[in-house]
């Protein structure tokens, strides 16, 4: 496809001599998750717009034979992009989001990624180290001292004993909100590299802005 038709596709020059539609176009976030316990998250009624709403939320999890694969994450991802341009469901203004976590990748395995993610101001990368469990952890207290896998999910379940894989937490939204405020004391860019966050000592995420984007859109913050 030629870089002028995409961008026609995407609401560019030609779309202001077009015939304006009467019908709302809904803002999109396409969210792919590598996990199911990502995508029980991003699907909680939290995050689900009203039906009036102007904001269309699609999370589909991609999870890679061996749990781990940024490359085939990214690859899904354009190709997902690709099939919702075809069918001219695409829009200026939706967001595209990747989320996933270290899961002993290597810095090199998310330079595709943030290439990607460069390219457009509409893609992005939520990342957590060492697991998305962290982000769930900082619903319930501060992750200071939290680095491994076996940490916190110990340190998670000692908040929520029924915690398992996959399956939603009872997550209010003043939680979901004292996440935020967690993370932010991280004072993470968010034009920072993951492959750079990657490189970082410590715990870390930037899923706060994923989930910060979402609720604004929504209107529920």
């Amino acid at each position: 496809m030629s870089s002028k038709r995409y961008r026609d596709q995407m609401g560019g020059s030609r779309a202001s001599s077009r015939s304006v539609s009467t019908r709302k176009i809904k803002k999109r976030f396409i969210i792919i998750t590598e996990g199911e316990t990502e995508q029980a998250y991003f699907t909680m009624g939290i995050f689900k717009p009203q039906e009036d709403s102007d904001v269309n939320v699609q999370v589909i999890c991609k999870k890679s034979k061996d749990g781990r694969d940024p490359q085939s994450m990214l690859k899904s991802m354009k190709n997902t992009l690709k099939g919702l341009i075809k069918t001219k469901k695409l829009h200026s203004g939706d967001s595209a989001w990747l989320v996933l976590d270290d899961d002993n990748s290597q810095s090199e395995e998310f330079q595709a990624l943030d290439a990607w993610a460069a390219q457009r101001h509409d893609r992005f990368i939520a990342y957590t180290k060492p697991q998305f469990e962290w982000w769930l952890l900082l619903h319930y207290r501060d992750g200071a001292g939290i680095v491994t896998k076996s940490k916190c999910l110990a340190a998670l379940r000692d908040k929520q004993p029924n915690y398992q894989k996959g399956k939603a937490l009872p997550i209010t939204l003043d939680r979901v909100n004292d996440a935020l405020s967690q993370a932010d004391k991280l004072r993470i860019q968010r034009d920072t590299p993951i492959a750079e966050l990657h490189e970082k000592a410590g715990a870390l995420t930037t899923v706060h802005f994923l989930v910060h984007d979402l609720l604004a859109a929504i209107g529920v913050q």
